[in-house]
């Protein structure tokens, strides 16, 4: 009944074994790992962190699926490649990002770093606030 093989290779095996189970739901899939005499035959590859000798371990790939919103963990090797590149395109991933960026602009503009150190010294001062319209961020 597999009409087709997923080498699942991440650097989490905690996410590993929840993308392996997810696979298991699908009877014409099979999920293996990259050590897996069959990941030489698998036709796609689900990857979060994955080693850098993927392609070679995995010669017949026919498309690479990021296990995430963003490609920067994937080695060189995979952009060099003809073998097409997916990523995950989800609102919940997307909010997530913009949570995560806005924490970040949040983080500088009010100076967090110096609130921190000033609890752990148990010092109290007030500082004045910029106004965020003070700030200009880039985003790349």
């Amino acid at each position: 009944m597999t009409q087709f093989t997923i080498v699942v290779d991440c650097n989490d095996p905690q996410y590993t074994r929840e993308l392996c189970a997810a696979f298991a739901l699908f009877p014409e899939v099979k999920a293996v790992l990259p050590e897996d005499p069959a990941a030489r035959e698998a036709q796609y590859a689900c990857c979060w962190f994955p080693d850098p000798q993927l392609l070679a371990r995995s010669p017949q790939l026919k498309l690479i699926q990021a296990a995430s919103a963003g490609v920067d963990h994937l080695p060189a090797s995979v952009f060099a490649s003809d073998v097409p590149l997916c990523r995950v395109v989800d609102e919940d991933f997307r909010h997530g990002m913009f949570e995560y960026a806005l924490w970040g602009v949040l983080w500088f503009q009010r100076r967090f770093d110096r609130a921190l150190a000033h609890q752990r010294e148990r010092v109290w001062k007030m500082y004045p606030q910029r106004a965020a319209a003070d700030y200009h961020v880039g985003v790349m």
